[in-house]
């Protein structure tokens, strides 16, 4: 048996069909767009740390390092002792 269409109860007590409004989609486009930016401009940035670091460049001592299996910056994990 079909599920019937969900609708959604107007004030006056008629059924309204859910909508989504033009405005939502625009704030989806957008959420998409700058998601879509930020990862692009991410993923470039560390193939240039990449690129370096191929080329010789060392990793200044700290908590930062570049995990080049997973081609990202991590924060160094630190060793600790089982159990605790």
């Amino acid at each position: 048996m079909k599920k019937p269409v969900k609708r959604v109860l107007s004030i006056r007590g008629e059924f309204a069909p859910d909508r989504v409004t033009q405005e939502q989609l625009r704030e989806a486009a957008d959420l998409q767009a700058t998601a879509w930016l930020a990862e692009k401009q991410a993923r470039e940035y560390v193939q240039q740390l990449e690129a370096r670091l191929l080329q010789g460049a060392d990793i200044e001592p700290g908590e930062m390092t570049f995990d080049r299996e997973l081609q990202m910056a991590r924060r160094r994990r630190e060793d600790r002792e089982v159990g605790s």
